[in-house]
């Protein structure tokens, strides 16, 4: 019986081990495919349907080993915006002329500031919650849940109406004023985290006169730097992907994730679009590589544990 018993849980390994196998090939083929797609020629890859096989180096031998196509979208890519739009009744033009660094530069601003700013204020309201036994905070506990269950739907409209009328549409300033926010997974997850959080710490530093703001930033806020760092790199990667938040509220402050958005969706002229399909996955490849690499970078951080020890006697 132990000896069949054993068989069948090997068996139940091996197969799982095969689909996991399986599963991480099909997501690495993707970006794989990609890579080297990016390093073909329009000639090798549209015309001559070089679709699946590699770089064929008589016709892509200046795409593979120069990257012509990469160094073309930071030379040739020039994305021209304009946008007019009334605050009361005066009328506002904002234009802006965008190279890819500029892309890069709004898309890392976007999404570390905005990670950085979400994630804290979700901290905040979290632990407020958890630790103020307050009628406020049992009722803001439930708005967060209502939230979640009852989607909010149509409220592009009225929140673009608003920024302009506060002449804060396409403006940074307007952005980060959107992300005061807080509410879904990551407010639950914070708040179960506060809820097993032990008093002692903060009983300890009231006996020596520390004030409640004093707790919050000298104690809480560093006993709480693992998982904000894990929220803040999950929003991160959220965001960096974003195109729809830029499209709405940022028309003239693009990202990068916006121009691939444009690109791929529009008829484009000029040097770059003389690159076809491989510049085009050339421009998406800049998108996923920083990703990438900053997942195997923090990997560890990302799909650790999220504990904490008690005090020590």
């Amino acid at each position: 019986m132990k000896k069949s018993k054993n068989k069948l849980n090997k068996v139940v390994v091996i197969a799982l081990f095969v689909i996991l196998v399986v599963y991480a090939i099909s997501m690495l083929f993707p970006l794989l495919w990609g890579f080297l797609t990016s390093l073909k020629s329009s000639l090798d890859f549209d015309t001559l349907r070089n679709v699946l096989g590699f770089p064929d180096m008589e016709y892509s031998n200046d795409t593979f080993f120069k990257l012509s196509n990469y160094t073309s979208m930071f030379k040739d890519i020039n994305l021209s915006r304009s946008v007019s739009f009334f605050a009361g009744n005066e009328e506002i033009i904002h234009n802006s002329e965008n190279t890819v660094w500029t892309m890069l530069f709004n898309s890392l601003f976007y999404a570390l500031g905005g990670s950085l700013v979400s994630a804290f204020v979700t901290m905040c309201m979290a632990y407020l919650c958890a630790k103020y036994k307050v009628k406020a905070a049992k009722w803001i506990y439930g708005m967060v849940i209502v939230t979640m269950t009852i989607p909010t739907v149509g409220s592009y409209p009225s929140t673009i109406t608003l920024l302009r009328s506060l002449n804060l549409y396409d403006s940074w300033l307007g952005y980060f004023f959107q992300k005061f926010h807080f509410g879904g997974m990551y407010f639950l997850l914070f708040y179960a985290f506060y809820e097993t959080l032990s008093d002692a710490y903060c009983e300890a530093a009231e006996i020596d006169g520390a004030s409640q703001l004093r707790i919050m930033f000298s104690v809480i806020i560093p006993l709480s730097m693992t998982i904000f760092s894990t929220v803040t790199l999950i929003v991160f990667v959220q965001l960096w992907n974003d195109y729809q938040t830029p499209l709405l509220y940022m028309p003239t402050k693009p990202t990068l994730a916006f121009g691939i958005h444009y690109f791929t969706n529009k008829t484009v002229s000029g040097g770059f679009a003389e690159r076809g399909e491989p510049g085009k996955i050339a421009l998406c490849m800049l998108l996923a590589i920083p990703v990438l690499i900053l997942f195997i970078a923090l990997k560890d951080k990302i799909m650790g544990n999220i504990t904490i020890g008690g005090i020590k006697g």
